[in-house]
């Protein structure tokens, strides 16, 4: 344990303690309890929806600003049907961030928003991705910097030049095609076999760059990184305006925080995320050195299914513990909702976001972006973007929150209300009920312009016609947010499946192939009109439970579950729920044969549980054979006289009083 610095070390112990995620997550003090629904005040509410169910653009400080515009713009968003705005600085911001100005310009806006019956919000970095406080975290604090480690062959003679920290050595064999088949370690003075090459892995600082202020990004899984966050940019803000939190202002936006390698959105060959603190941290939870292993990261070598599970879940609880818990902490402390969103959603590559669905549930209201919309422009549907949506408002059914979606960013100027009003109610329709739109710009002079348009704001000709629109979103999320759906089937994630199948010396087909099953899956049931959540393992280990026939996560219960295609590898903390489940007359429906691993290990135990539930464990052969056992074990919600087309969307809902209202799209 002591053969890494101990000085540049920082055990994660100390984010680790305190609540459970069950105790912690299932009723944050900063989310107000939800109000009984009565139906005169419904109808008024559905006519003109309060302030905080309407949709709120991030709001572009891009200038060198003063406050008749902004007051201008205020008006406007009033005007527009929305609800408030969040106040995101971005490229173009000649204002200083977080300087007194920035302040008074905040405050003046806050006091104006309350005058109009806005919410004023947060956005907690200077641009994206959030962390590093526009360079003040870095700045302040040196060692906060990401890391990561590289994979590069040397010639022998190379072994003792100095290229970064060298944290291992390996005699790596390659076939003939390249790709590396055997490893053996080796130190100073060992032979290196005939034939074979010597591979260095070495640890490297990642750099500063223009989009981050010529400063390095951070390691949000460094326990130093979110206490100078939180200092440098939210007790900044409690400072300012904090006895407004949770009245005018009721949430914080983080945008794009991620596990980095060389920066941002620079990415180093063969790289991957790691410190001497992961080193530390991964002997600690594994009993193992990751050094003696690393080349089981990159190829199939060695142990590499064990390897990989072990790094990637070491990776995902440092960030849960460091970042993700830490935020959401202080937020629910000072009254103030987390919400926002990762760095994309590219499931089930685990490079930058490993295991994130789970994370979901450290934000009040867990969130996702959804730009673009091409793909849905063009042939009606986005089926892996569908399966986002829907990971996101799972956790938000199991936990009883709402919804958040950045929307409709970077679908050009051209972009019309006819995709603004089809790629809104396809968000809805599947669950989100926070609409954000990307972006509303101050000004587009220069090469502002090019910022990923378009603009929710008057540099655009349709603006004063957009009401309209502000005001369904507003409707349809006011009604969403104050109802469930009441899904009765889980699809599980084969999520820690992904993990083994993570390889970063080489292409990964087998995880393109199981993102695009997955994806199908996915569009398959919503085609049909089933009424479906998915099911994190981690959720399942901090909320999960069974009994009469349901299976139970956090605060929703299901009928039926569902294993699907790939799903080679459980959690060790799955298999008593699964278990319980069965042991109370739950069924499963099998579009993969019994899982071979658990935790990356070797096991039977899944293929055990199937023998001893043998009568209520049923494989489906393809995905009309899954329909035909699903329709036997839950009637439909809604039948139609004939088949519906691909790409229709269905929501049902209900209120507190049992009233359900339905949503088709």
């Amino acid at each position: 344990m002591a053969k890494y610095p101990a000085l540049l070390v920082l055990s994660a112990a100390l984010a680790a303690q305190g609540p459970s995620e069950r105790q912690l997550l299932l009723n944050p003090i900063a989310l107000p309890k939800p109000a009984p629904v009565a139906e005169p005040g419904l109808r008024q509410g559905f006519k003109d929806p309060p302030a905080e169910y309407r949709s709120m653009p991030l709001w572009v400080w891009n200038d060198l600003h003063d406050w008749p515009r902004l007051r201008e713009m205020l008006g406007q968003y009033k005007a527009a049907g929305m609800g408030g705005a969040f106040v995101h600085p971005r490229p173009g911001l000649m204002t200083e961030y977080l300087s007194p100005e920035w302040f008074r310009l905040w405050k003046l806006s806050l006091e104006e928003g309350k005058r109009l019956g806005l919410l004023v919000n947060i956005y907690d970095e200077n641009s994206y991705p959030s962390g590093f406080s526009g360079g003040h975290v870095p700045a302040n604090y040196p060692d906060t910097a990401a890391q990561y480690v590289q994979a590069e062959e040397i010639p022998v003679s190379a072994m003792y030049q100095r290229r970064g920290v060298s944290v291992a050595f390996f005699a790596v064999e390659k076939d003939a095609g390249g790709q590396v088949t055997g490893m053996r370690r080796v130190g100073p003075g060992e032979s290196i076999p005939q034939g074979w090459a010597l591979m260095a892995f070495r640890l490297r600082r990642a750099s500063g760059n223009p989009w981050t202020g010529e400063f390095p990004y951070v390691d949000l899984t460094n326990p130093r990184t979110t206490p100078a966050f939180l200092e440098t940019t939210y007790e900044k803000y409690k400072q300012h305006v904090g006895l407004e939190f949770g009245k005018a202002i009721k949430w914080a936006f983080t945008d794009e925080p991620l596990i980095a390698t060389a920066g941002a959105y620079d990415s180093a060959r063969l790289a991957l995320p790691m410190s001497y603190n992961t080193l530390t941290e991964f002997q600690k939870r594994n009993g193992y050195d990751l050094a003696d292993h690393l080349p089981s990261l990159y190829w199939d070598v060695g142990d590499f299914r064990k390897v990989r599970f072990d790094y990637w879940q070491t990776l995902h609880d440092l960030w849960k513990e460091n970042f993700m818990r830490p935020m959401f902490e202080w937020c629910d402390r000072n009254n103030l909702q987390f919400t926002g969103h990762w760095m994309e959603h590219e499931w089930p590559y685990p490079w930058i976001t490993p295991a994130d669905a789970n994370l979901y549930a450290f934000e009040h209201v867990p969130g996702i972006d959804m730009l673009e919309g091409a793909k849905l422009r063009l042939e009606g549907k986005d089926p892996h973007l569908l399966f986002t949506i829907k990971q996101v408002a799972s956790v938000s059914h199991q936990l009883e929150r709402r919804a958040f979606c950045e929307a409709y960013g970077v679908a050009g100027w051209d972009s019309t209300f006819e995709h603004y009003k089809r790629f809104g109610d396809w968000l809805m329709v599947h669950g989100i009920n926070f609409m954000n739109q990307h972006l509303s710009f101050a000004t587009i002079r220069g090469a502002r312009k090019r910022d990923h348009p378009q603009s929710f704001s008057d540099v655009s000709a349709w603006w004063p016609y957009y009401r309209t629109h502000g005001d369904h979103l507003g409707r349809v999320s006011y009604l969403s947010s104050l109802s469930l759906p009441k899904n009765r089937l889980l699809l599980l994630q084969q999520t820690t499946s992904g993990f083994l199948l993570a390889r970063r010396g080489g292409p990964t087909p087998e995880l393109e192939r199981m993102r695009a099953n997955n994806a199908e899956l996915n569009q398959f049931l919503a085609d049909h009109q089933v009424d479906f959540d998915l099911g994190d393992e981690y959720m399942i280990e901090w909320f999960g439970d069974a009994g009469s026939r349901k299976f139970t996560i956090g605060k929703a219960s299901y009928d039926l579950l569902v294993i699907p295609p790939d799903m080679n590898n459980f959690r060790k903390q799955t298999l008593p729920v699964l278990e319980k489940y069965l042991a109370g007359g739950g069924e499963i429906l099998a579009l993969s044969p019994p899982a071979a691993y658990v935790d990356g290990r070797p096991s039977e135990q899944v293929k055990q549980l199937r023998q001893k539930y043998a009568a209520q464990w049923h494989e489906a052969r393809n995905l009309s054979g899954l329909l035909a056992e699903v329709r036997k074990r839950l009637k439909p919600r809604i039948v139609f006289d004939s088949e519906l087309p691909p790409g229709i969307g269905f929501s049902d809902r209900m209120f507190s009083n049992g009233d359900r209202w339905l949503m088709l799209v």
